[in-house]
């Protein structure tokens, strides 16, 4: 048979529609027929135009054939529009003939590869699993959990491979060779979507498969075969069994005759009694249960069948484990009631201070700069109850300068006054929660308002709160302050403090505080040395405070104190924040501008921020924050300070009452 006459044979048309164009060049040419538009379904056999257009053939002759389709549009003079001809050699979108596609897929499910049909055919790799795909049923697409396995076959090779489902237990396909190379290449005619979908492979342990699974899966986790997992692990057990019958005297080595085949039979069938005697003194079924539960704990990571056996073996335990689990239970039961009852927290300390302040020779923090410090803060919370916790805190400070004293006034006590930071236990108390109160008692450092200018001072004493509206707290307090040294109050140890607080939200971006408070022990017949009565006449306390959000980074703090002291009886400061700093974000930061003006009986104890903020003074601060690293805060600043502010004109005029004060400090947060 001819070439022409093979083509007008297999694509069953008229030789009429064929012709010759060169030796093995043939131009294909329908007739023209009736054909309706597929726009206005109209008939219609007018012709707009020709194209042509190569078709692939199948190549069933050894001579190479090329063939054109003239391939005609119509054109339909109801909607003016063009449409392409039907015909029956070749389908839309498609450059091989429909005769050519369906020889491919006839090959489907022969014992050859997609490689070999493609290179017959003269096309892609892809385009033979393409149409394959279309017509191949699901059990033939890759699923999630696969295994690859070697067998002795008939047909090519010595050995084929075969591909099969963990989770629909059946065949997927046979691979004609298992060596690297073809194995290689054939997998890889999976495509690539279908490869990535692939998240577990159950191979045997060979190095080759290993490897080329790796590159030809990469999302899949590759785990053992269940034949050369029970195989390592029965040549583990009889090593051991080994091992332990070579310690064993020899009376006792004979109860172990037997004994590798003993321990790998179920015990339901052991049918002599001596056989389970001696499994018994082998191996206990706890000890079993045990291994099992191990095995269990790790059934995520094995391939189906494993699990399978695993699950078999815990059906077979499952009295013992049920014990087990049991204790287990009650035992982390009790360990995590033992952990969640205490908890530490604290930070670590290093601090450096140039403080140009001078009060004399031998005399107060600027003297010798002498508060550059190494500190621990740590604290401690034990649960008592769901309601109740306690708490205790303990400070440790050491300086590295030869005067330690910080909190001494005129030199006195130099080196002495760490003696309420040196590693016990200086404070204790509790906090509860009964019903809607809150309660905090006992001795700890305490702290009033958004900046603790109205109080903030470690002291004995009970704060009572409760949110009475929503956004809105008050507190009622009762404070004995523990040290003599107050900022504002040199004799507060003989007084008591008592009062109220609420802070609440006045809008989204914008809070306020206000305190009240009154000095119990106050004595209005005791007179200073300047002739007046200063803090003993500090009966009443009040303040307000405001915190805005002015920008989405920026918050503007306020505070006002005000006492009925006789004279500098008020302390305000103002305070501007950009940003601030997170202790778990490496890279946050924060900066402020303070400006303070602290009377000498404007307040009954602010917080000095390690003599940063003495009373009786005035001045700006300027700094800065920031994470270096998780958990771990560096700040430091400058102030510019007028102390004495307070005292007669020649006091604030003199060098002794200026003060430039930098300070830089790193905190390690635990």
């Amino acid at each position: 048979m001819s070439v022409f006459d093979f083509i007008t044979s297999m694509l069953c048309l008229p030789t009429e529609s064929l012709s010759r164009i060169e030796e093995n060049t043939f131009l294909l040419t329908l007739p023209v027929q009736v054909h309706v538009c597929p726009h206005c379904h109209k008939e219609t056999t007018l012709v707009h135009d020709y194209r042509k257009q190569p078709l692939k053939v199948s190549c069933l002759i050894d001579t190479p054939v090329t063939l054109y389709y003239r391939k005609r549009r119509y054109w339909c003079p109801h909607c003016h529009k063009a449409f392409a001809e039907k015909n029956p050699i070749v389908s839309r979108y498609q450059r091989m003939t429909k005769d050519t596609i369906a020889r491919i897929i006839a090959e489907y499910g022969s014992l050859v590869s997609s490689t070999d049909i493609a290179r017959r055919y003269k096309i892609a790799v892809p385009t033979v699993q393409r149409l394959f795909k279309q017509i191949s049923p699901a059990s033939m697409q890759l699923d999630e959990a696969i295994s690859i396995d070697e067998f002795k076959g008939d047909v090519g090779a010595k050995f084929q491979v075969v591909i099969n489902s963990l989770t629909r237990h059946c065949c997927l396909n046979i691979l004609e060779d298992r060596t690297s190379e073809i194995l290689y290449q054939q997998l890889l005619e999976y495509p690539l979507e279908e490869r990535l979908r692939v998240k577990l492979v159950s191979i045997d342990l060979s190095a080759s498969f290993r490897s080329m699974v790796k590159a030809c899966f990469p999302n899949a986790q590759l785990t053992a075969d269940k034949f050369h997992t029970v195989r390592m692990a029965n040549e583990a057990l009889n090593w051991v069994r080994r091992k332990v019958q070579e310690t064993l005297p020899q009376k006792q080595r004979k109860q172990f005759k037997g004994s590798k085949y003993l321990l790998l039979t179920r015990e339901k069938n052991l049918t002599k009694d001596t056989d389970r005697t001696a499994l018994q003194v082998m191996m206990s079924r706890y000890e079993m249960a045990a291994i099992v539960a191990r095995a269990e704990g790790k059934i995520g990571g094995v391939n189906p069948a494993d699990q399978a056996l695993i699950e078999k073996l815990a059906n077979e335990y499952q009295s013992e484990l049920k014990k087990m689990d049991e204790r287990n239970e009650a035992r982390f039961q009790q360990m995590n009631e033992k952990i969640d009852k205490i908890q530490f927290s604290g930070f670590v300390r290093a601090k450096y201070d140039h403080d140009n302040y001078d009060q004399g020779a031998g005399s107060g923090v600027g003297a010798e700069n002498n508060n550059k410090h190494f500190y621990m803060n740590f604290e401690g919370k034990m649960k008592v109850s769901n309601d109740w916790d306690a708490h205790f805190q303990a400070e440790t400070r050491k300086g590295y300068t030869q005067n330690q004293s910080w909190r001494g006034n005129n030199g006195q006590n130099k080196g002495n006054n760490d003696s309420d930071q040196d590693g016990t236990f200086q404070r204790i108390w509790v906090e509860g929660h009964p019903g809607r109160l809150g309660i905090t008692a006992g001795t700890k450092w305490w702290g009033l308002g958004f900046q603790n200018v109205p109080f903030g001072h470690a002291a004995d004493g009970i704060f009572v709160d409760t949110n009475f509206v929503k956004d809105w707290n008050a507190k009622a307090f009762y404070l004995r302050p523990r040290q003599g040294d107050l900022v504002s109050m040199p004799n507060g140890g003989n007084t008591t403090i008592y009062g109220a607080n609420f802070t609440g939200r006045l809008n989204k971006n914008l809070e306020t505080s206000l305190t009240y408070a009154m000095n119990q022990n106050h004595n209005d017949n005791i007179v200073n040395a300047d002739g007046s009565k200063g803090d003993q006449a500090m009966s009443k306390m009040g303040a307000i405070e405001l915190r805005a959000k002015v920008l989405p980074n920026v918050t503007l703090t306020g505070t006002y104190v005000r006492t009925d002291a006789e004279s500098y009886n008020s302390s305000k400061e103002c305070r501007l924040d950009y940003k601030g700093t997170d202790l778990n974000k490496v890279g946050s930061f924060g900066a402020y501008f303070r400006y303070a003006d602290f009377g000498k009986y404007g307040d009954m104890s602010h917080d000095d921020e390690w003599n940063s903020l003495p009373s009786d003074m005035k001045g700006w601060f300027l700094g800065v924050k920031y994470i270096p690293y998780k958990n771990v805060e560096w700040e430091t600043f400058y102030s510019d300070q007028t102390r004495y502010t307070s005292g007669t004109a020649a006091d604030s005029a003199s060098n002794n009452a200026k003060r430039h004060l930098f300070r830089t400090q790193i905190d390690f947060h635990f």
